[in-house]
């Protein structure tokens, strides 16, 4: 079995003996996957990014987001937040596009995954976040929130548009035990 996790940091080692740890890409490793991800505009990105190349493409998934978006639009985002943020509509309009979803429930999405995410942000303490809440949580925040949005039959769309953000891998559901 192969587990992985952030470091711990607050000491621990979850009694696991044998231990791998990913090191950050090196700035060469980081100018060779943008090269060849981008042969025709590969110079072009690197030459765009010049400095910030070590703070937005240590790890492979973040350098693929940016490549992706160099791709498409010929620009790199100012920070990372908008990354991000970029790579997920980029993403939810050009992935999945054989499953169907209605025009309203991707209208909706953004403001799902924002609503999720702020009640994910209330942890019992005020230090604590929620990296995973059941799926009848997700089912039931998302219930209350179509309920004051005044939706007519907010548990069948709640239901519906939880299993389309699913579909489109905006979110994950993750089997414990």
């Amino acid at each position: 079995m192969i587990f992985t996790t952030r470091d711990l940091g607050v000491g621990g080692d979850l009694g696991i003996t044998k231990k791998l740890e990913m090191q950050p890409l090196t700035a060469e490793q980081m100018q060779q996957f943008v090269r060849a991800y981008l042969p025709e505009q590969g110079e072009q990105m690197l030459q765009h990014l010049g400095d910030r190349l070590r703070e937005f493409g240590e790890t492979p998934l973040l350098l693929l987001m940016l490549c992706s978006l160099f791709q498409a639009t010929g620009d790199i985002p100012p920070n990372l937040g908008l990354v991000f943020r970029q790579f997920t509509h980029s993403y939810e309009r050009q992935f999945r596009q054989d499953i169907p979803v209605t025009d309203e429930s991707r209208r909706w999405w953004f403001a799902l995954l924002k609503h999720l995410a702020f009640h994910m942000t209330k942890g019992d303490k005020l230090t604590e976040l929620n990296v995973a809440i059941p799926r009848t949580e997700a089912e039931d925040v998302l219930t209350q929130f179509l309920e004051a949005e005044k939706f007519d039959r907010p548990r069948d769309r709640a239901l519906k548009w939880l299993q389309d953000l699913l579909n489109h891998h905006l979110i994950l559901l993750l089997c414990v035990g």
